[in-house]
């Protein structure tokens, strides 16, 4: 059995009829209200003084070119152009300035959070795992690819009777740039599950060479025994203490908690 996926589609088609006229007239209203004070302004600019007073929604009766040229001839404007680009620029610099600093002291706090984000990831795919083994009565098999920072949920069909010779990969989970699993000098968590590598079930680097699987009952066992496993997964940023997190796993229960560092080398459930 493959798991089930839903697919949410979205249409394409454009809305008809009313909803459609009223929506390009709600757009029309709104160009208007841009657009219309602009050009009154544009026009009124090519009327005299008294025109402009009697007449400011007419077009000009006679077109004052010389309006325009004396503006753009005069000192004032320039002046006027310069200040304004000149506070616009103070303005601008001194909004990236504090910007640059907000980043700057918020950045351990966005690392913290992606570190936190990843370490829920392999969490919850634990989670997941142990789930689909119960409700669909297959084992399923945890993997850590040696080389790719990956964590790979797979349906062991070949372990059931009639299920099938094929083992679909559920999820795959890959660590974002710059993460890794590592131990950095931690020590081990409360659980006590082991933490002689980044990556330990029964005792074993890596976990046991027969592979790690749930089974039915929500269990965690080794792939060749079929007796209960505790391990631990170390994850964070290498060289980054403060960034250590930790996901464990009870066998018997299929239990699994978070711990996290907050820069010293205590653990803390998460």
């Amino acid at each position: 059995m493959t798991e089930a996926r839903s697919v949410k589609e979205v249409s394409g088609r454009r809305p008809r009829g009313l909803p459609a006229f009223l929506a390009f007239a709600a757009l029309l209203m709104l160009a208007g209200v841009v657009v219309v004070p602009l050009a009154l302004t544009a026009l009124n600019g090519f009327k005299e003084l008294g025109e402009l007073q009697s007449h400011p929604f007419a077009l000009p009766r006679v077109w004052m070119w010389q309006n325009y040229w004396d503006i753009l001839s005069g000192v004032r404007y320039w002046q006027v152009l310069g200040n304004s680009l000149l506070l616009a620029l103070l303005t601008v610099s001194m909004t990236l300035v504090v910007s640059a600093m907000a980043v700057t002291s918020l950045r351990p706090n966005l690392q913290y959070a992606h570190v936190d984000a990843a370490m829920r990831e392999v969490l919850e795919t634990f989670r997941q795992a142990r789930e689909f083994a119960i409700a669909n009565r297959r084992y399923v098999g945890i993997t850590f690819p040696a080389t790719n920072n990956q964590m790979v949920m797979t349906q062991l069909n070949t372990l059931t009777a009639g299920a099938g010779g094929i083992n679909p990969v559920l999820d795959t989970v890959t660590l974002s740039p710059g993460l890794t699993f590592v131990l950095d000098g931690m020590p081990d968590t409360p659980d006590l599950f082991g933490n002689t590598s980044p990556i330990e079930f029964e005792g074993i680097a890596g976990g046991p060479v027969g592979g790690m699987v749930f089974q039915s009952d929500g269990e965690f066992l080794d792939g060749t025994t079929f007796l209960p496993i505790n391990g631990t997964v170390s994850l964070g940023i290498a060289g980054q203490q403060s960034t250590a997190r930790a996901v464990t796993i009870l066998g018997t229960t299929g239990r699994v908690r978070g711990w996290k560092s907050n820069g010293n080398t205590t653990w803390y459930q998460f």
